[in-house]
């Protein structure tokens, strides 16, 4: 189940519980919440080049359904390809993983220093949305945000109420 974490100073980010994508658990919630984030990416003005370059695989937004398929599967490829485009260090292996300890970096078996890809995904969102709508929570505002999303930020908000 996807949840939210608050580091403070209005930074809220969502992250995934058990991992999207091939090998990994693809609980409902956690789909849902990557192929929202993967469409407000591929839906924001200032990637309107790499919907070019990706070509009509990039134009339609994904279901918001929380089922695992091969769209969704394209898209996580795609923001990895895109991400490594824009910033050499991360490894893409197709899975958009939960951030270990609720932190966004970790060590690798190497010893090298990694980050996953859900706080990739939450800093371009934030980066593109916040100053539209502030805060993260208040993406529940667009029309196009997925039901089982809201009850996670209703749930939140009762808590730090």
């Amino acid at each position: 189940m996807a949840k939210i974490l608050d580091f403070g100073d209005d930074q809220i980010f969502f992250t995934v519980t058990m991992g999207v994508g091939p090998g990994r658990a693809n609980n409902r919630d956690d789909v849902t919440l990557v192929q929202y984030y993967l469409n407000l990416w591929i839906s924001h003005e200032s990637v309107a080049a790499e919907r070019r370059q990706f070509g009509e695989r990039a134009r339609q937004l994904l279901a918001t359904d929380g089922i695992i398929g091969p769209k969704t599967k394209a898209r996580i490829k795609m923001f990895e390809t895109w991400m490594n485009d824009m910033q050499p260090w991360p490894r893409g292996d197709g899975c958009i993983d939960r951030m270990p300890n609720d932190r966004p970096g970790f060590r690798r078996a190497d010893g090298s220093i990694g980050t996953c890809m859900i706080f990739y995904l939450n800093e371009y969102v934030v980066e593109f949305y916040e100053p539209v709508y502030g805060n993260l929570l208040n993406l529940t505002r667009r029309p196009d945000y997925p039901p089982r999303l809201r009850s996670l930020v209703n749930r939140y908000s009762a808590r730090v109420a």
